[in-house]
């Protein structure tokens, strides 16, 4: 057996690192004019992770040399080149942004995308998906809706069609999640970006068809792409009052703090301040308080402004201040404005029990919609029941402290108003219960 055959039954075998040793000895004692000799060279140094060497090698080879031209070169420079400067390229690495970038841009206008059961064979999507996520961890600054633009520039190079729609498991510790498939994540972004930069649309019909194509979602996908889909409904509309009251429908049921944020800016888009200040306190009452919700944060210290209370306002901007400075994010010249005029501390940590008992104040002021049910049963002990709701499937838990007058008239079968708030063990609960005609 010649050593070339040698180094393909080693590779053949995983011995990766004897197949490595033989075709390094084979490609330097060559002519180098060898292209699949090249190409497999190269495929042993990825699986020994070397792929900088191979990116190395290739640099030292003629421009005009007819093995920069071949296939499966560039295909194994892909690879490579996705290794070293894709794949693990940390989010926030500002000083290699550009360089990551070029790179992003070397794989995709050298390699397709294949269809989807093929579509691991090339790094096109790959890389692709890994840019969509790098910008949309980006720091939220003024550049944010550049940031949209790209994604969609960078999905915009992908046929939807023929994307994956498998669902790949991976685990983190003990757990194993199943992650989205590379379908459902084109239209989870571009629905997203749509949204965002305003283009409402394109986000409604882009919705409507991932809607009617993805068979499984993951991470509330399918709320996320209805809630947007509705708000932009609400953007755009004829007749405002309708579509308004189909989102606002969807959030009560639902009652997740992205949709009441959402319906909260819908209100301040239109000068409703007051309205937009009771759903952003929703919002901010139903969900754990942390960097993920600065903007959340910032508006309800807007609304608070808005209403002339503003104490509760600065409480709510030094909030925001603190976890974008605890996240290294840059300030926007507002908050700056706020920081100087209110004199907040911005290194002090916010008092999250407060944030949120201000919160549910003015919801139990000012709150005067309710929802309705039918009492589904009364538990033994008589402290506490179920309630069977006219807008879920799902019953919600109350306790018979949380209900308004004449405890001896709630009893099984008794309609019902009450409201919905998140309690201590994250779970949804009806509180301000009062039995009606």
């Amino acid at each position: 057996m010649n050593e070339r055959n040698q180094a393909k039954e080693f590779y053949n075998n995983k011995n990766f690192e004897a197949a490595l040793i033989t075709y390094d000895k084979l490609w330097n004692s060559s002519k180098k004019d060898d292209y699949k000799l090249f190409a497999e060279y190269g495929n042993a140094l990825r699986k020994c992770n070397k792929s900088l060497n191979f990116i190395n090698e290739f640099s030292k080879i003629p421009k005009n040399s007819h093995i920069r031209k071949s296939s499966y070169v560039i295909s194994v420079l892909c690879w490579c080149v996705y290794d070293v400067y894709i794949k693990d390229y940390i989010d926030n690495d500002e000083s290699n942004f550009e360089k990551f970038i070029k790179m992003a841009k070397l794989i995709v206008n050298h390699s397709v995308q294949k269809e989807a059961n093929n579509e691991i064979l090339t790094p096109f999507v790959l890389t692709i998906k890994k840019v969509v996520k790098v910008y949309n961890n980006r720091p939220s600054t003024r550049t944010s809706r550049s940031n949209q633009e790209k994604i969609v520039q960078w999905l915009g190079k992908l046929n939807p069609t023929i994307l994956s729609e498998e669902c790949f498991k991976t685990k983190i510790g003990e757990d194993e999640f199943e992650q989205a498939s590379s379908k459902e994540f084109y239209y989870q972004n571009m629905v997203k970006s749509y949204e965002k930069l305003g283009q409402y649309e394109k986000c409604i019909l882009i919705g409507r068809e991932a809607l009617a194509i993805i068979k499984k979602f993951h991470y509330k996908n399918k709320i996320w792409i209805t809630g947007r889909i509705l708000y932009s409904q609400c953007m755009i509309s004829n007749n405002r009052q309708v579509d308004f009251q189909n989102y606002k429908t969807f959030a009560e049921k639902e009652n997740y703090w992205f949709l009441w944020h959402k319906l909260a800016n819908i209100c301040y888009s239109f000068g409703k301040f007051k309205e937009s200040l009771l759903y952003n306190c929703k919002a901010i009452h139903n969900e754990i308080i942390d960097e993920t919700k600065v903007t959340l944060l910032y508006n309800l210290g807007l609304c608070w402004e808005s209403q002339g209370i503003n104490d509760n306002a600065s409480i709510y901007y030094q909030a925001c201040a603190y976890f974008r400075c605890l996240m290294g994010w840059n300030l926007s010249e507002e908050l700056q404005y706020y920081i100087s005029e209110y004199k907040l501390d911005v290194t002090k940590k916010p008092n999250i029990y407060q944030l949120k008992s201000l919160a549910k104040n003015y919801i139990e002021q000012n709150d005067n919609e309710y929802l309705y049910g039918k009492i589904n049963n009364i538990l033994k002990n008589g402290h506490s029941g179920f309630i069977n709701q006219d807008n879920n499937e799902n019953n919600i838990y109350f306790n018979m402290r949380n209900v308004i007058g004449n405890k001896q008239a709630i009893y099984k079968g008794k309609r019902v108003k009450y409201k919905v708030i998140i309690n201590e063990n994250e779970k949804n609960e009806a509180i301000c219960v009062e039995g009606v005609k």
